[in-house]
């Protein structure tokens, strides 16, 4: 065909096998293929031919072709960054894999030119142990169609297991859900970290308990004392008991009396303490203790002294166990060096001790700052430090980290960090942590990691074999690894009979299965069982292969088998401690339960279960549980928890339960998450605890305050004003009367007599109660600013206005102003209050004036930007002695009259002193 010539030699097959099918079934096709263009060069194109019918008879094919070389670009591009993260992508559907990439099939160890696999080929790449709980997680994603990430193990062909952790999200085209793509990533190294952290864990807490100390704090100014449950025993007092230092000094033996005090008089200066002394007990026994510490200065000025207390009576008991433990104890206080460190959250000021300085090597008592510290720091780690510093002054992160100091004489240490950033009751704010000369310890892990590595690889190979099957011809061969796990001479000739012979007999027909259908099937097995050595021992097997041919076509396996005695022995052990947690969860009387890290339910102890009566099946069920919560509080509940979940800290609230017996409890939970390494919530535990006693008390309190609030009322209260006088009952009376209306008010009085709660009792029971009590002292304020305070002031009005500003007045609109001394207004600012008052289109009410010692004035803003019609001043309450000469006031025989303006201001007159009570 001409097409041939421009199409990619290498594709030339693959073409004319699509275009005969074509052909030859009439049917449609289409295919991607490189085609060369005229200057020689090849670019991607797809192209689609479809038959055209006319009463059954083709008439012709018509096609398209497409460039698609940016794709194919786009492709190689993300298959080349998936393969330096061991991740590779795929789509599922319920058929099978749809797509798997070629890093997909590297983790696998598969041909990356191959074909996704179907349902039952991944299940056989995934190890046994894991199989349960993946098909059961596959079963799930189908039925709920809502996306997973959880990790399995998988069993490569040549035996290798790695860990993968798999993620995926539904794919959905408008409402139809299509299936799921998502990402596979090999996180073997992770999750063999993650193991060795817990075995080292494990250890570090068992020394803790084998070594007999206990930890102890001590503030100096309270004589309040902290204790863990060793130093009690040490001590032998009883854990409840209160501890005092009179309470320590009964125990100190009378020949250590002058050390232990001088030693608690260097506490209160500050100092660190270490010494050993003894107790004499009750029973004339004599324990030696060891005690160290470090006084801390803390935030409130008070002196607080944390330390730990070692009971080493057993290393007294001879001169010579006493000289080596001096010597191994001088040597340790040398070489352990551990220095403290800290920075203030407010002055940002930085704190260490001596030490801290000593490690640095700086002179103790130095004043540490960035610069200083930065000066010890390698080139290579002053970013990573100068970050760290950056990150500690903004507060609110905790450090774990290493770096390196480059000493003056060219020598280099290793220095371990940790820190912790700590905010107190009042909001103070710190980062307290440690540093630790770790150089020695460096180089030692440095050597231990070297011969792990080694001896990994030899445990790794000291329990696998490797050997070849040809079916064939039944040969098989076997690594000297296989002849020591089969126990059998390495000049022994392996065959199926002679493996059979070591097979367990109740595992004998299993095994011959799974070589009748590897033969039968040619495809991959992979299987445990048990073998049975001449000695009578027993041990456990893993036997893994895949499938090959041979350049003849022959069909032959190979695979590796496992010693996995060890393993099997470690589950059995583990699963015997789950069954003893199980057992103590249950007989916890709490409520207690476990959830995922989104809130789904995963475990409740028996107590909740026997309470709620209900299974465990239907306790995990959202919608069964959710109707055990009170209906008045449910929606509060499930819109708190929500908030609370994405806020991922610790919280509690409190809620009804319906209980077995019909009856609804109140309960208070108290709900921590588990974080890992990453910082990611793993688990939500949570305890809940009864306090329906404790909320009946509450309600009854309750009621019992308002009706003794009520009956007080009903006695002697009118808003803040108490009293019963004839005088003050006429008072509350025109209060009363006038406040539903929006007419001006003039109160008079003595000073002192409570002017100003007449005024705020008129507001609050008025309709303006909702809005603003705007309070004014006219004496308080510069005579150069009060006209800017009462009306406000544009922009640039006047030197400094840098801003507009909003005047009393118009803050007041719609509310209450009470103006106090208002006779100290001056007279230029009086002059447009008077003319405001005149407007009968500002909607205020008139002013009444009374001659006594202290009053107030209301008046209209004035010097503002908007209109006085735009202000609702109505019912404004005013406060006046006099508003001088301009406020049109005739003065006859000493006696003030009122202008008609003023006719329909209201007064209120409060009574003198003598007559309130």
């Amino acid at each position: 065909m001409a097409t041939q010539t421009v199409v990619f030699p290498d594709d030339h097959a693959e073409m004319r096998r699509a275009w005969s099918h074509c052909l030859r079934a009439g049917c449609a096709g289409e295919g991607s293929l490189p085609v060369r263009n005229a200057e020689g060069g090849y670019r991607w194109f797809h192209s689609r031919v479809e038959p055209l019918r006319a009463s059954g008879t083709l008439l012709y094919r018509i096609g398209v072709t497409l460039d698609i070389k940016d794709r194919k670009q786009a492709e190689f591009y993300l298959a080349e960054g998936q393969r330096p993260a061991h991740m590779g992508s795929w789509a599922f559907d319920a058929a099978g894999f749809d797509y798997w990439s070629p890093e997909l099939f590297r983790i696998h160890g598969l041909n990356p030119n191959g074909k996704a696999p179907t349902v039952q080929e991944y299940m056989n790449l995934v190890h046994p142990e894991d199989r349960g709980f993946v098909g059961q997680a596959i079963q799930k994603v189908f039925a709920d169609h809502r996306g997973f990430d959880f990790t399995k193990r998988i069993v490569r062909p040549d035996g290798t297991i790695r860990s993968k952790r798999c993620v995926g999200v539904p794919a959905t085209q408008g409402e139809t859900f299509l299936g799921f793509v998502g990402t596979g990533m090999d996180v073997t190294e992770q999750e063999q970290l993650t193991k060795e952290r817990q075995r080292r864990e494990a250890y570090l807490a068992k020394a803790q308990r084998l070594s007999h100390t206990g930890t102890f704090g001590w503030n100096v100014s309270t004589d309040e004392h902290f204790w863990s449950e060793e130093t009690f025993r040490i001590f032998e007092f009883a854990p409840s008991s209160k501890v005092s230092l009179q309470m320590i000094l009964v125990r100190i033996h009378p020949e250590d009396m002058p050390s232990v005090k001088m030693a608690i008089t260097a506490a209160t200066r500050g100092e660190r303490i270490d010494l050993e002394y003894r107790l004499l007990m009750s029973d004339g026994r004599i324990k030696y203790l060891h005690v160290v510490g470090e006084a801390e200065r803390r935030e409130t000025g008070g002196l607080e002294v944390i330390g730990a207390v070692m009971d080493v009576t057993a290393r007294k008991l001879t001169e010579v166990e006493l000289r080596r433990s001096k010597a191994h104890l001088a040597d340790a206080q040398r070489l352990s060096r551990t220095g403290s460190v800290g920075m203030d959250g407010t002055t940002k000021r930085i704190f260490w001790s001596e030490e801290a300085a000593r490690i640095y090597g700086y002179p103790p008592g130095a004043e540490p700052t960035p610069e200083l510290i930065l000066q010890r720091v390698h080139p290579d780690d002053v970013d990573l430090l100068k970050n760290v510093l950056e990150r500690a002054a903004q507060g609110g992160s905790d450090f774990d980290f290493e770096h390196r100091l480059l000493m003056p004489e060219g020598s280099i240490k290793h220095i371990h960090n940790l820190s912790h950033y700590l905010r107190d009751k009042a909001c103070n704010e710190e980062v307290v942590g440690a540093i630790m000369d770790v150089t020695e310890r460096k180089l030692a892990e440095e050597a231990i990691r070297r011969s792990e590595a080694c001896l990994a690889e030899a445990q790794r190979l000291s329990h696998t074999g490797s050997f070849g099957w040809k079916v064939s011809g039944g040969e098989i061969f076997w690594s000297d690894e296989s002849f020591r796990i089969f126990q059998c001479d390495p000049d022994t000739k392996p065959t199926l009979e002679f493996a059979l012979t070591r097979v367990h007999p109740k595992d004998r027909e299993l095994v011959q299965q799974q070589i009748e259908r590897a033969s039968r099937d040619g495809k991959a097995f992979d299987f445990e069982n048990r073998l049975q050595m001449p000695d009578g021992s027993m041990s456990h097997v893993r036997v893994t292969a895949h499938p090959s041919r041979d350049g003849a076509g022959n069909l032959e396996f190979v695979g590796a088998v496992t010693d996995v005695s060890d393993h099997r022995h470690a589950e059995a052990m583990i699963r015997g401690r789950q069954s003893e947690l199980q057992q103590i969860l249950d007989l916890a009387p709490q409520h207690i339960g476990v959830f995922g890290p989104d809130g789904s339910p995963l475990y409740a102890n028996r107590a909740t279960l026997e309470y709620l009566g209900v299974g465990i099946d239907r306790w995990r069920d959202e919608t069964a549980r959710y109707s055990l919560v009170h209906p008045d509080d449910r929606e509060r509940f499930l819109g708190e928890r929500k908030r609370r979940f994405l806020e991922g800290a610790p919280h509690e609230f409190e809620v009804r339960l319906l209980g077995h017996d019909g009856k609804f409890r109140w309960f208070l939970f108290r709900l921590n998450p588990l974080k890992d390494e990453r910082g990611q919530i793993t688990r939500w535990y949570s305890t809940g605890i009864d306090i329906e006693e404790r909320k009946q008390a509450e309600d009854t309190l309750r009621h019992e305050n308002v009706a003794l609030r009520e009956e007080i009322d009903r006695a002697s209260m009118f808003e803040e004003i108490i009293g019963a006088s004839p005088a003050l009952q006429t008072v509350l009376s025109r209060i009363s009367k006038v406040a539903p209306s929006d007419s001006t008010v003039l109160i008079t009085g003595e000073t002192g007599t409570g002017k100003e709660l007449v005024a705020r009792a008129i507001h609050r029971r008025s309709n303006r109660a909702s809005r603003a009590f705007v309070s004014v002292n006219c004496a308080a304020v510069p005579r150069d600013l009060i006209a800017s305070e009462l009306f406000g002031h544009e922009k640039g009005a006047f030197t400094g206005a840098t801003q507009q500003r909003l005047g009393r007045f118009e803050l007041a609109s719609g509310g209450t102003i009470f103006l106090d001394e208002v006779g100290e207004l001056p007279a230029e600012t009086q002059l447009p209050s008077y003319a405001f008052c005149r407007n009968t289109n500002s909607n205020v009410s008139a002013v009444l004036v009374e001659s006594v010692s202290t009053s107030g004035l209301s008046q209209p803003p004035i010097g503002t930007s908007k209109p006085l019609s735009a202000l609702d001043l109505s019912g404004v309450i005013c406060f006046t002695a006099c508003m001088f000469s301009r406020l049109r006031f005739l003065l006859s025989e000493n006696e003030l009259r009122i202008s008609p303006c003023w006719s329909n201001t209201l007064s209120i007159a409060t009574p003198e002193r003598r007559v309130r009570t």
